[in-house]
């Protein structure tokens, strides 16, 4: 996953709210316009001093028009040390309202032991203990509330993450990978036998 256990540890938490991705993914714009114009207005409501920071690779025209709603959310483009700023933020978010799969970010962050706040579909295909180390919440309110608990009193169970970490290996990773390739398969399956009961009819 390019990350590593050294980058927990002790270190200065220089971000307060982080969400490192692909800024250009049609999912994970939808997921950051969600989070800036329905959750971190209540969140500032809250925590007025709360600053949002953005940070990945090429950000798109919507992204940089968000970032300028208002001066408490920043941008770090193309980050040169992804595994750095995930450890150095003391919440770590993923807004995702869409996708497929398993959600890769959130593996990347629970290398860390930082709290993550993240919504339903950004731990989707995860196992319900890896799902366990996570915040979860789908409404801004939920999600906003969780936001400003975990800045004011941050909670990470880190025993129960590092264990969890076995599952990131390889093997655990692909074995998650076929099981929900076969789930899909399934689903496919279904879906054409309804198609030529239909067509039959």
């Amino acid at each position: 996953l390019g990350l590593s256990n050294d980058v927990v540890g002790e270190l200065t938490l220089d971000y307060q709210v982080g969400f490192l991705g692909n800024l250009n993914a049609p999912n994970n714009v939808k997921g950051i316009s969600w989070l800036i114009k329905e959750v971190m207005p209540i969140v500032w409501g809250l925590k007025p001093d709360t600053v949002l920071t953005l940070a990945g690779s090429r950000p798109s025209d919507e992204v940089l028009e968000l970032v300028k709603l208002d001066s408490r959310i920043q941008l770090i483009k193309n980050i040169p040390n992804a595994p750095a700023f995930l450890a150095k933020t003391a919440v770590l978010v993923n807004p995702v309202l869409s996708g497929s799969g398993v959600n890769v970010k959130t593996l990347d962050m629970l290398m860390t032991e930082r709290p993550i706040v993240s919504s339903s579909q950004g731990v989707a295909g995860l196992n319900v203990e890896i799902k366990s180390l996570c915040e979860v919440a789908d409404t801004p309110e939920s999600f906003a509330k969780l936001i400003v608990m975990q800045l004011e009193n941050p909670s990470v169970d880190i025993e129960a993450r590092v264990a969890a970490r076995r599952f990131f290996l390889i093997e655990s990773v692909q074995s998650m990978l076929t099981r929900i390739e076969l789930e899909v398969n399934k689903v496919q399956l279904l879906n054409n036998n309804k198609i030529e009961s239909q067509e039959a009819v």
